[in-house]
């Protein structure tokens, strides 16, 4: 965990969680992604390494970006993704170093959804 402390949290993100419910246009069911936070929050930023790859994909999921941003316990790999520099990026998973509560890193891979409409409430600000 000390290796992380001193990196430098100079990236901003917002994090999107997926609801359903409500009705939208001609009576269907409204889907959106809405902010689980206030403004943005800073994070240091990396793109996973070879070797944090492959080993990602004997759990059978990969692994592009690696997230590191002040503790938060309502992130939800299942429904929650992560927008940078216009980028969505799917959680794949929350590290909380234990529960001490200083730190959460995030793996994540970037969507193969290119188009950010796709993601109906995802804005870039």
């Amino acid at each position: 965990m000390s290796d992380y402390k001193s990196r430098l949290k100079d990236k901003k993100i917002c994090i999107y969680r997926f609801v359903e419910g409500g009705q939208g246009d001609l009576g269907a069911e409204k889907e959106e992604y809405i902010k689980i936070h206030n403004g943005k929050l800073w994070a240091y930023y990396r793109q996973a390494s070879a070797k944090e790859y492959y080993s990602r994909l004997k759990d059978d999921y990969e692994e592009d970006a690696i997230f590191i941003l002040n503790w938060r316990n309502d992130i939800n790999p299942l429904i929650d993704v992560i927008l940078y520099s216009g980028s969505v990026y799917e959680i794949n998973r929350v590290d909380d170093y234990e529960g001490y509560k200083q730190d959460i890193r995030v793996s994540t891979k970037r969507s193969q959804r290119k188009d950010l409409s796709l993601f109906p409430g995802i804005k870039i600000e």
